[in-house]
């Protein structure tokens, strides 16, 4: 079930992810993403119902990730991850279902879309080809990153790369949804379920 406040959070959440990418509201792109902000929950919810189906719980994972999180920001104990969570104004609960989420949709994709993808070499290099022109020709600086960031923006890189190869096939419509609303876990926060 999706309620209204889902889709209305998950709208905040999206013009947050926009505002830190200083993309305008008047962005084509900014305003396709609004549009999709509903199909993007249903497609998230198919993909956990499909994770339940296959019996994917994701508990043991959540664990680890839980500790990897925990040790990267320098926490003692799982207590004082869920005291900073709630700092943030986060329900620990919440957080830990939206990794729990994160990581039923991951194993789903992994399991049920990838294997189904078949990129050829002549693909690549079509693409590279038909997008050459746009690719940097060296690397621009990038501001020092928050020492509360680092896996979350490795995450949201490896995101971004599976989405653009995963963009055009059509049955990957629910993989690109799954990654993109699992992607705009409110960004102010110190923790991240996608670190």
């Amino acid at each position: 079930i999706i309620t209204r406040s889902d889709l209305t959070k998950s709208r905040e959440e999206l013009q947050q992810e926009l505002k830190q990418q200083n993309v305008s509201d008047a962005d084509p792109r900014a305003r396709e993403k609004e549009k999709d902000a509903l199909r993007d929950l249903i497609d998230q919810q198919l993909l956990l119902q499909k994770g339940k189906d296959l019996g994917i719980s994701g508990d043991t994972e959540l664990v680890k990730k839980l500790d990897d999180l925990r040790k990267q920001l320098k926490l003692d104990s799982l207590e004082d991850l869920e005291k900073e969570a709630q700092k943030q104004g986060v329900s620990f609960e919440d957080f830990k279902q939206g990794i729990r989420n994160q990581i039923i949709t991951q194993q789903v994709i992994s399991h049920e879309v990838a294997p189904k993808i078949q990129i050829t070499e002549k693909e690549i290099q079509d693409y590279y080809d038909k997008h050459k022109s746009v690719q940097p020709r060296s690397p621009r600086p990038r501001k020092e990153p928050s020492r509360c960031w680092p896996a979350s923006k490795a995450v949201q890189s490896l995101k971004m790369s599976q989405r653009n190869l995963l963009k055009d096939p059509p049955q990957t419509r629910a993989a690109n949804s799954a990654s993109s609303s699992a992607a705009r876990w409110p960004r102010n926060s110190k923790i991240s379920p996608s670190a």
